[in-house]
């Protein structure tokens, strides 16, 4: 059995003093600035995301400098970290106005005893433990749905990545045991709703439209059964332990980068890529990814 690590209450020390200086700051901030005076919950919550975002970039940039055997720009990420941190100062300092009770102190307690008890693993009596993060997971919703009360799906951000609620959501399901056995039978589910694209697209077709018309709106049909297959993706992406939304942006800066190569050979032969053929942009797009 692991000891909990105990709060110090006292002032002091090099980490308590920056905190308590920023959250100070927030409230100088929201006393003198006419911006910070003018920012609610709701207002503030789009920077609240991009600045998570901003930080997930960072990261993320840190993973692949270090898998490419480079030094990572740790930097960045620590000024991201400021930005995000500043954001949930500022959450809790409008918390606060509206309840006295609330601070970032009681923020930080109220996930200090969250995190204890979804850890029996690591503060309880060590009977049972899991020992795979898989069987984590599963602990930890387990604790959420039986010990805390909480439905299945509960605490799902409705306004998260529409992949990665996706994940969220048949991961939750999955811990439940309701999934498939394994990677292939999600892949021939996949198969299934591409067919069922395919056949909706067709009719689509034939009744004259599939949101072909510039400004149409789709077809119901088809927008739900390809709502099916970027489900179905998302289900492979998880069972293949491949994070769909990683694997989608890389697809994309992949794509954007080929691209603009394909445009600046085009160019440099003296050719407006934008007034080409499909083929010939084809020809420069495979010139492109060399």
């Amino acid at each position: 059995m692991t000891d909990v690590p105990k709060i110090d209450d006292r002032d002091g020390g090099a980490l308590g003093a920056a905190v308590a200086a920023l959250w100070e700051l927030t409230h100088v901030l929201r006393a003198e600035c006419p911006w910070d005076q003018a920012q609610s919950a709701g207002s503030i919550v789009p920077h609240t995301l991009e600045e998570a975002w901003e930080v997930a970039d960072a990261a993320r940039a840190a993973e692949r400098a270090i898998a490419a055997g480079e030094s990572p720009d740790l930097g960045d990420l620590e000024d991201e970290l400021g930005d995000l941190l500043f954001q949930v100062c500022f959450l809790a300092m409008w918390c606060g106005e509206r309840d006295g009770s609330i601070d970032l102190g009681t923020v930080a307690r109220r996930i200090f005893t969250k995190l204890v008890r979804r850890h029996p693993h690591v503060f309880g009596d060590g009977g049972s433990a899991p020992t795979t993060p898989a069987e984590v997971l599963v602990q930890w919703d387990r604790t959420k749905r039986d010990i805390e009360s909480r439905p299945v799906f509960d605490g799902i951000p409705a306004a998260m990545p529409p992949l990665a609620r996706a994940r969220k959501v048949q991961s939750r399901a999955s811990n439940l045991g309701f999934d498939f056995g394994d990677a292939r039978a999600a892949l021939d589910k996949l198969d299934e709703e591409v067919a069922e694209l395919r056949e909706a697209i067709d009719q689509a077709e034939a009744a004259g439209g599939a949101g072909a018309t510039a400004g149409a709106l789709p077809d119901p049909r088809v927008e739900a059964e390809l709502g099916d297959v970027l489900f179905s993706a998302v289900n492979v992406a998880r069972l293949v332990r491949v994070d769909p939304e990683l694997a989608a942006d890389q697809t994309t800066r992949t794509f954007q980068s080929r691209v603009q190569g394909a445009v600046r050979l085009a160019a440099d032969a003296g050719e407006d890529f934008s007034t080409l053929e499909l083929d010939a942009q084809e020809a420069w797009y495979q010139r492109a990814k060399g």
